[in-house]
């Protein structure tokens, strides 16, 4: 028999008196006796490979227990209560399996699953194709209505794509004033021809951003939406006219998608 602690009142401090003394009577009372002894171990592997399922998902009794498999593709549970249960082993992508296992307090239980794989049924998808951003990205930039207005050569994208080029400046190989010189780097500098043979650096801007010290290989052709080349300052739009801008523009507008 356990004998209940006895506490000795002390001259001050009651409060704390009694919150101890309450505290040894918790602690020296006996505990009660645990139910549900029994332990189960469920081994779940796939069916067409034999190879360990890790992530299954493991019921015991309708929701009682449950528990993921482990990399091994195990799972234990302890502290079941004995007899006959329902378990469901089930997992994404496989059939699942439902059966019943007898467990004993007095002996573990080990059970082992096996999964067949089940593809899952989608949806009907239908998937509608539609134009690239990148033309109303231009439109909204104003690059078709430049374009309408005369002046400058203009360059789609889809016009890239046709070319196929190695460098962007490729593109420029036809397009009237623009002079194209080999650089060591196995790229192309563009500048614009004037008379007598001088040639005149190009004012770059990037998305309608003024690039300073920028070339037009600088930018790889497969991230061009468009491009716009004004040869010199008549041809320049207001929004594009700088002092850097003189011997003419090239305007660079990048993918969106």
């Amino acid at each position: 028999m356990s004998r209940r602690p006895r506490c000795t009142r002390p001259p001050r401090w009651p409060g704390l008196y009694v919150a101890l003394c309450a505290l040894a009577a918790v602690l020296a009372a006996p505990l009660p006796a645990q139910e549900g002894q029994a332990t189960l171990t469920v081994r779940v592997r796939m069916l067409e490979t034999g190879e360990p399922l890790p992530a299954a998902r493991v019921v015991v009794g309708n929701g009682v227990a449950a528990a993921l498999t482990d990399a091994a593709g195990v799972a234990r549970f302890v502290g079941l209560s004995a007899g006959i249960w329902p378990l469901v082993v089930q997992r994404l992508g496989y059939a699942p399996e439902r059966l019943t296992v007898n467990l004993s307090e007095t002996r573990p239980a080990e059970l082992a699953v096996a999964l067949r794989t089940q593809p899952l049924a989608l949806a009907e998808l239908t998937v509608q194709a539609r134009r690239s951003r990148g033309r109303e990205m231009l439109a909204a930039r104003g690059f078709f209505a430049r374009r309408e207005a005369g002046f400058g050569r203009f360059i789609t994208r889809d016009e890239i794509e046709r070319q196929n080029p190695r460098l962007l400046s490729e593109v420029l190989w036809r397009v009237p004033g623009v002079q194209l010189s080999p650089t060591p780097f196995s790229q192309n500098h563009a500048t614009m021809a004037r008379n007598g043979g001088r040639r005149c650096p190009i004012q770059y801007f990037i998305d309608g951003i003024p690039a300073a010290g920028y070339n037009i290989d600088d930018m790889p052709a497969t991230d061009v939406e468009g491009l716009e080349v004004y040869r010199g300052a008549s041809e320049i739009p207001a929004e594009f006219n700088r002092r850097t801008a003189m011997c003419g523009v090239i305007v660079i507008w990048t993918r969106i998608d």
